[in-house]
């Protein structure tokens, strides 16, 4: 199974970072996510669940996630189809945060014997990418 584990600093108080990382209706600014929606309505916090699809070069795929950890300005995680995601995130200061995030990809069906032992570059690339991405995302704006 492919994993990855990457990180970045972010020109932002760890307050604003935690809030878009919990916020899976803005995952599609930063991420290769499609109209990410709450299933269970209000604030994140574990047990709560988002539905939507994801993009994988012209195909769309039904992508659900549930938060498994939760730990306000600290930690959260997911639970997917295709593996666990967390993101860690720490105050360097009062105006930085570090951002880790950490995941392993499970692919299903032909793909797993065919693809997962080629992608693991790829997906570790990817994730950088992403995370490269929101760092673009709230330094250059205020969410």
């Amino acid at each position: 199974m492919p994993s990855y584990d990457a990180s970045t600093r972010i020109a932002r108080p760890v307050g604003e970072v935690f809030k878009v990382l919990s916020n899976v209706v803005v995952w599609p600014r930063w991420m290769p996510v499609e109209s990410m929606a709450l299933i269970d309505a209000g604030a994140a916090r574990i047990g709560m669940r988002a539905s939507g699809a994801v993009a994988e070069g012209s195909r769309h795929a039904p992508f659900s996630v549930e938060i498994i950890e939760f730990e306000p300005e600290r930690r959260i995680a997911f639970r997917t189809l295709s593996g666990p995601i967390s993101w860690e995130v720490q105050a360097i200061d009062a105006g930085t945060t570090e951002v880790r995030s950490v995941g392993t990809m499970r692919m299903l069906g032909i793909r797993r014997r065919v693809l997962e032992p080629l992608t693991g570059g790829e997906v570790r690339r990817n994730e950088a990418a992403e995370l490269a991405k929101l760092r673009g995302l709230l330094e250059a704006t205020t969410m």
